[in-house]
């Protein structure tokens, strides 16, 4: 169980025209498997964000990006997201502060590096998403 092993997941909602649909389920499968705390649904189709918080403000949103700007935060704000998540190459102290400031985590894909992993996290950035989950922990 994540909740057992200390991790969160990142559900993403991949772009599709059909995105009311695709939120809805998205939903749907989440509230069946009655997920633990820590789960956030992301995606990069500012309209799928969208349709989600039509759906359900309460459900924890994330705005994937390809690249950090630094309009992020004004972004995800008005999407009601409480976080961003970049690619990691993008990615600096400062911007990182910034998206802290304005109230949002700040989450980097794919960091599969544990030495990466670290520098990131001592930075500030809140949490890595990995294809190497066991060897980031080991380094916690």
């Amino acid at each position: 169980c994540l909740a057992d092993l200390g991790l969160g997941a990142n559900v993403e909602i991949k772009p599709d025209p059909r995105r009311m649909a695709v939120a809805a389920a998205t939903l749907d499968g989440l509230a069946a498997r009655q997920l633990p705390a820590g789960v956030i649904v992301s995606s990069f189709d500012l309209g799928a964000v969208a349709a989600l918080a039509r759906l359900d403000r309460n459900v924890p949103r994330g705005l994937l990006m390809r690249r950090s700007y630094w309009a992020a935060e004004t972004v995800a704000r008005g999407l009601g997201c409480v976080s961003i998540h970049c690619e990691q190459s993008g990615l600096s102290g400062k911007r990182l502060a910034r998206w802290r400031d304005a109230g949002m985590l700040s989450i980097a894909y794919t960091v599969n590096q544990p030495a990466r992993a670290m520098r990131l996290l001592s930075w500030g950035l809140d949490a890595v998403i990995t294809d190497n989950p066991a060897a980031i922990l080991a380094r916690l």
